[in-house]
């Protein structure tokens, strides 16, 4: 995939581009590569912890390795950092009891 080539140029010239880790984050959970996407969206988060996007897209990730409990603490600490994330929400609700 191209895209991930990209990425790994722009993080190869920045390493402490946190978009660039957490879209890479992504091209891997698309590609079911979960554990990988799970470790990218940890470099995006350990760059930037307010990343409410990085948050809820690990999980994501977690929910697919059937890690639900680990997920909605994910998906809580997306909520922490902006209470309007109407996604990280749902998310969450899709796994409460």
């Amino acid at each position: 995939m191209k895209q991930l080539k990209d990425y790994d140029k722009a993080i190869e010239i920045n390493p402490n581009n946190s978009e660039a880790w957490y879209n890479k984050g992504n091209s891997l959970r698309h590609l079911n590569k979960y554990n990988e996407a799970i470790q990218t969206y940890d470099n995006a988060i350990k760059i930037n912890p307010h990343n409410s996007k990085a948050w809820n897209n690990k999980g994501i990730a977690l929910v697919k390795l059937g890690k639900s409990d680990e997920a909605i603490k994910e998906f809580d600490k997306a909520i922490e950092i902006n209470p309007h994330d109407s996604i990280a929400w749902y998310n969450k609700g899709t796994l409460s009891k």
